[in-house]
């Protein structure tokens, strides 16, 4: 089992990241929350859809724990429980909006890439536990979503990832145990990096200029991850045609995430209007760019839309 802590000025809290860790969540959360105590309360939450597939692990610890606990099984993204109570909330990105409001009395189990991998590093949980056997259960293409983040702060910040990655990236869809829990691991210990530091948060953004464009309008077309990918193609074209990066660097990173099946055109079913993803920028956002793998800055000149219209365009195939 691999461990990180997340510290930010008022709190700190760790990831846990292992193989079977749901299966002995209630042992797991005994040894790493020792304040908790016997007559704790816990509200076991999760999507109906992946109840057949947890619920009956988790309670069962829970039990073999001594712990007590009532179940709650989501239908919509809110959940009221009292305060006395810790909420285990299992899913992926269906909770992440849920997540930020909660204030530490919860506890995060993700069941996805993208939730192991990126959500996990967020919010004010007072334990993650990332079970890496959740993923046996996951189809191919949100395996490959969750990749997108994982390849997305490699590019932000660490070159010598990237390079594993483009080695060993197929692997991870494969199944193989050891390259997943070192990529989720990665992921997770670079953005902790910047997601409680206000002083480089901003820098989260990158990828996202195009990407929070594209989800705005086709939505559920594609999955988050997928418009990340196409985000991030854009963001190494821009930046190279703003003369920031090589023309190389943009080609290696798209070719890395085509060969890992993530988009780096837009598809052709989708009706694609190049004005209306320009219009729907936005720029009140920092402009993220990269400079080369695992180095990123702030752009802060003005961009012409002639430009824009030459990015979106190559996203065209």
């Amino acid at each position: 089992m691999q461990k990180i802590t997340v510290s930010k000025p008022e709190f700190t809290y760790e990831i846990l990241i292992g193989k079977g860790l749901i299966d002995r969540i209630g042992w797991v959360i005994k040894d790493y929350l020792p304040d908790i105590n016997q007559n704790q309360k816990f509200i076991i939450a999760m999507g109906e859809e992946i109840q057949h597939l947890f619920l009956a692990k988790i309670q069962n610890s829970l039990r073999d724990a001594d712990f007590e606990f009532s179940i709650e099984i989501i239908l919509k993204d809110k959940l009221d429980f009292p305060a006395d109570t810790i909420a285990i909330i299992v899913g992926g990105n269906r909770f992440k909006h849920l997540m930020k409001t909660l204030k530490s009395n919860y506890i995060y189990v993700p069941t996805t890439m993208l939730g192991m991998a990126n959500n996990a590093v967020m919010g004010h949980p007072q334990l993650v536990i990332s079970d890496i056997n959740a993923l046996q259960f996951l189809d191919y293409k949100y395996i490959m979503s969750g990749y997108s983040e994982i390849a997305k702060h490699a590019l932000m910040r660490d070159e010598i990832f990237f390079e594993w990655l483009e080695t060993h990236g197929r692997t991870i869809f494969d199944g193989d145990e050891y390259a997943r829990i070192h990529a989720i691991k990665s992921s997770c210990s670079i953005k902790a990096k910047y997601v409680h530091n206000h002083q480089i948060k901003k820098y989260l953004q990158f990828g996202h200029l195009i990407a929070d464009s594209l989800e705005k309008i086709y939505k559920k077309e594609l999955l988050h991850g997928e418009y990340m990918s196409l985000g991030m193609v854009a963001a190494f074209d821009l930046a190279h045609k703003l003369n920031l990066c090589k023309l190389e660097t943009y080609k290696r990173v798209k070719k890395h995430l085509k060969s890992m099946s993530l988009p780096v055109y837009l598809p052709e079913y989708l009706k694609v209007n190049i004005h209306e993803i320009i219009e729907n920028i936005n720029f009140e956002n920092p402009v993220i760019l990269p400079t080369n793998i695992g180095q990123i800055t702030e752009y802060e000149k003005p961009i012409t839309k002639e430009v824009l219209i030459r990015v979106v365009k190559n996203l065209l195939n």
